[in-house]
């Protein structure tokens, strides 16, 4: 009895920081600091270390490492985090490799990818993901932990700033790729 409470505690609270870091990520999106490409590596590092992400690849596109993005780095962090809790979550053995790719987008953006070798999205799901409170995945993988709101959070982070969000199948095998649009921060 006492395991199920504690379960169904924990369950609420992991809830309820869904619904306020929801709530409070117009506020998280921008500060007089802007994140630099050259911390993305060791961010994206700790954070796949915490999910248990043994396989990570960061590349930077030639002269993005000095790019500046108008996203904070806890803004980022949120982003990062989010994203790669999905790619470990929707993959056969929880175990994903996970590529971060960073190139120039059109002018004045900076383009950020992030692929996975998971699970595939449904063209049905795949318009929602974006969508505050969806969980496809329950369709199709039975309810996983969690409000959908992560990638509702990601959108808006980017979209506070500015920025557009895509996500799409791989083309070269399974999994998907989140691609954040990013405005460049020129000063």
């Amino acid at each position: 009895m006492s395991k199920a409470v504690y379960d169904s505690t924990k369950r609420l609270h992991g809830a309820i920081e869904d619904i306020l870091t929801y709530l409070s990520a117009p506020g998280l999106a921008v500060s007089s600091e802007r994140f630099g490409m050259e911390q993305l590596e060791p961010i994206a590092a700790e954070i796949s270390s915490q999910l248990g992400i043994e396989s990570l690849t960061v590349s930077l596109a030639a002269g993005m490492s000095g790019a500046r993005t108008m996203l904070s780095q806890r803004a980022l962090e949120l982003v990062l985090w989010e994203i790669l809790e999905n790619a470990t979550k929707f993959h056969s053995q929880s175990s994903p490799h996970v590529e971060i790719l960073v190139s120039r987008g059109n002018p004045g953006e900076i383009c950020l990818q992030i692929r996975d070798d998971g699970a595939a999205i449904s063209p049905e799901h795949m318009e929602r993901i974006w969508t505050p409170y969806y969980q496809g995945e329950k369709y199709f993988t039975g309810e996983a932990p969690g409000m959908g709101l992560g990638l509702a959070t990601v959108a808006t982070l980017v979209w506070e700033t500015g920025g557009s969000c895509r996500a799409y199948n791989r083309e070269d095998g399974p999994g998907v790729v989140i691609e954040l649009l990013l405005p460049e921060a020129l000063a």
